[in-house]
């Protein structure tokens, strides 16, 4: 689950920062434009949000926005579909900001949507 991903500490990007960032994100990838914000999504995928023994606070809206983000983003990339759908779960848990116009549910599914028109169904095995 979220392979790939290397959780730094919480304290080391402001959450404020993290919040634009994955608006930013999020926009770039529901646009389909991924290039301007290629760096963004980078620095977004490197923050940890850390473990029990870690001992810190946890700030949910802007950890579920940041997870939303990535998965968002993974998706319009082609990336690792079950990855990106783990964190858009994840996100929708930690309470990502729906209240914000470009995290409207609606968005998420509509990038998930096209993803899957546009990827040819394969059989399960065996079947």
């Amino acid at each position: 689950m979220l392979s790939g991903t290397d959780f730094a500490a919480v304290g080391e990007t402001p959450p404020w920062v993290r919040y634009a960032a994955s608006l930013s994100v999020f926009a770039h990838a529901y646009r389909g434009v991924l290039g301007p914000a290629r760096d963004q999504f980078a620095r977004l995928s490197a923050i940890r949000i850390g473990t029990p023994d870690d001992k810190v606070r946890l700030d949910g809206p802007i950890t579920g926005a940041t997870l939303v983000a990535t998965g968002a983003w993974l998706l319009a990339d082609r990336g690792d579909a079950a990855n990106a759908l783990d964190r858009i779960a994840l996100g929708w848990t930690f309470g990502y900001p729906r209240y914000q116009p470009v995290f409207a549910w609606a968005h998420v599914r509509e990038i998930a949507s096209t993803i899957a028109a546009d990827t040819p169904s394969t059989p399960p095995p065996g079947r």
